[in-house]
């Protein structure tokens, strides 16, 4: 997003983000680690927060982070839960963040397929944090081999934003981006059935596998 990457930063006192997906993976497999990064901001996961659909050996599953650097209270939380091959899949994201140092936020992740509930947040269960905010001193971008401000290390949608660290083609998104919405607040549960109902009206038929009869 370029120079217009800080609007993906938050205030302190805000409540949070809440991030929907729609995206449609291609056919992967385990003889590659690939990050299969939606979006990523910062350094991952250290300083900077996003959200990736893994694929290696293990297995694949997704992982979400916040910045888990010592000092800004961050956490990572990882499933092996499935999202199927070419199919379309639409993921919400909550990132609810700490009202202050001495308290807790939390985040969670699920698809279309799973319940706005804490049993069925199937991507990345229900896991706490500490951060209050997403700001320019939790979100780290110089990843430069001096040092210096990168133009890749701009808030990144379909791939991972830091510059260097291992071989860069693992680090994009196999598969098709149809929509994303964000949010800058702590939508409640009924906004975010709305949202997810809406958006599976617009992108995927009523015909295909991956459409929900009673999408909640």
């Amino acid at each position: 997003m370029g120079d217009r990457s800080s609007q993906m930063l938050t205030q302190p006192g805000e409540t949070g983000l809440t991030i929907f997906y729609v995206v449609r993976p291609d056919e992967r497999t385990t003889e590659k680690h690939q990050l299969n990064t939606l979006f990523s901001y910062g350094f991952a996961a250290d300083e900077g927060y996003g959200f990736e659909l893994n694929v290696n050996e293990k297995g694949t599953g997704a992982t979400m982070f916040t910045p888990t650097k010592r000092s800004h209270g961050g956490s990572i939380s990882q499933s092996k839960t499935l999202v199927e091959d070419k199919e379309p899949v639409i993921i919400t994201m909550k990132y609810k963040f700490a009202k202050d140092s001495r308290s807790e936020g939390y985040m969670w992740a699920n698809d279309h397929h799973a319940k706005v509930n804490k049993a069925q947040y199937n991507l990345a269960p229900a896991k706490g944090h500490k951060v209050t905010a997403f700001t320019s001193s939790n979100i780290r971008k110089d990843y430069g081999i001096r040092g210096e401000v990168r133009e890749d290390n701009f808030f990144a949608i379909g791939c991972q934003s830091k510059y260097g660290y291992g071989s860069r083609e693992f680090r994009f998104l196999d598969g098709q981006i149809a929509e994303m919405q964000f949010y800058g607040e702590n939508l409640d549960d009924t906004t975010i059935r709305a949202i997810r109902a809406d958006l599976q009206r617009k992108y995927i038929s009523p015909d295909s596998p991956a459409y929900v009869e009673d999408i909640n």
